[in-house]
């Protein structure tokens, strides 16, 4: 029954990354990492490339239509895209603070260039959605490098306030690089929207999982004990490798976890630094094991 259960997993795994891997259009997501909020993956690229020779310049018209729900010109479409952009940079450096593409779009297209007679109001679902996907990794749905860095610093504010626990776990993924060579980056992204389904599964709702980089990944833990941090991590690292094991390749994961105690407290990337090195240890020592150490 077990196994049954597993398989039913595997499945819906890949019938969503064939879902994902099979849907070549320009959706917000792609536009926020075009903007430069991310960067894209190389499926993404091939994504952009193709729709670009496919739209020629009709392809700002459908930037444009994805921010805005509104038809421009080819004619001025790409002029004021590179205006979106520029007016962008140009508040943050005013405010002091990025106010995000989609309200850099609309500011610019009604109040300067007067394209728009009124500013679309969208619902609070959509907004929410919008400010969600913009922080997100386009391959695994996970946050990316930059929105980690933002929500750990929030973590690591709300600890020092409520003088509670928080471990961080990186993770990194054995062998990858075969796995490329070996079967095709198709099958690469493949792996690494699994590993982060897996920890989705894993993580608790307060949890925060996200892909650090390449095949990196790490998972903050706040008010959580050592111990039990630690089962966290050895439970991820064991369902990695049973979900590999009838594979034609094997993949597993090296794993460093740093534990602060409620009177500890050192800077986001000193933690960061911490926990790499325990990874470090953990792939130098074997590969497939959990490293720790509390603080």
């Amino acid at each position: 029954m077990r196994k049954s259960i597993d398989q039913t997993k595997k499945e819906f795994i890949q019938r969503d990354l064939e879902s994902v891997m099979s849907s070549p259009e320009l959706d917000i997501r792609l536009v926020c990492a075009l903007a430069g909020d991310r960067n894209l993956n190389a499926r993404e690229i091939s994504i952009v490339e193709k729709l670009y020779q496919s739209r020629k310049d009709h392809f700002y018209c459908d930037i444009l239509y994805a921010l805005t729900y509104k038809s421009f010109s080819a004619l001025h479409a790409k002029t004021l895209w590179e205006g979106v952009l520029a007016h962008r940079k140009d508040l943050q450096y005013k405010l002091g603070r990025d106010v995000g593409l989609s309200v850099a779009t609309h500011d610019y297209l009604e109040n300067v260039t007067k394209h728009l007679n009124y500013c679309t109001v969208i619902e609070e679902q959509k907004l929410n959605h919008l400010t969600t996907v913009a922080t997100k990794d386009g391959l695994t749905g996970l946050f990316d490098q930059a929105s980690f860095k933002r929500k750990l610093n929030e973590y690591l504010d709300d600890k020092l306030q409520t003088e509670t626990e928080l471990a961080l776990i990186m993770f990194d993924l054995d062998n990858f690089k075969k796995v490329n060579d070996n079967f095709g980056h198709p099958e690469g992204d493949r792996v690494l929207k699994e590993i982060a389904t897996i920890l989705q599964l894993c993580a608790r709702r307060e949890d925060l999982a996200a892909r650090y980089g390449g095949e990196e990944f790490t998972l903050i833990l706040p008010k959580t004990a050592f111990e039990h941090s630690q089962q966290v991590g050895e439970r991820i690292r064991q369902r990695v490798e049973d979900y590999f094991k009838e594979r034609e390749y094997n993949v597993t994961l090296s794993m460093g976890l740093y534990h602060l105690n409620k009177k500890s407290y050192i800077s986001s990337m000193e933690l960061i630094e911490k926990a790499d090195q325990l990874m470090y240890s953990s792939k130098t020592s074997g590969k497939n094991r959990l490293t720790s150490e509390n603080m």
